[in-house]
């Protein structure tokens, strides 16, 4: 739905309000996450991120083959699973994996 000017302002003018909370909320979050940045930050950093190689390109994707997820989850002699099926779990409503 495209808004001719006047129809902008008129919604504009009856949400200020709404507008103007959500602005602020916004702005709380980015504050927030900057804070947390900041705490996150140590002075090694830069260098930090510079030693860690690069992942190859099939690191975990043994976690979405379905048969082998099965083989690798069973334990020996049908002990129990020493992990949940992750594609079994993405296909179920748990909200915790």
């Amino acid at each position: 739905m495209i808004l001719d000017l006047h129809q902008r302002e008129a919604f504009i003018n009856k949400h200020k309000d709404e507008l103007a909370e959500a602005a602020y909320r916004r702005e709380e979050s980015y504050q927030n996450t900057d804070l947390v940045l900041q705490e996150l930050w140590f002075p090694e950093i830069s260098h930090r991120y510079l030693e860690i190689e690069e992942a190859h390109k099939q690191t975990f994707a043994w976690i979405l083959q379905d048969n082998l997820a099965d083989h690798l989850c069973a334990k020996p002699r049908g002990e129990g699973r020493m992990w949940d099926n992750f594609v079994m779990w993405l296909q179920e409503s748990a909200p915790l994996y």
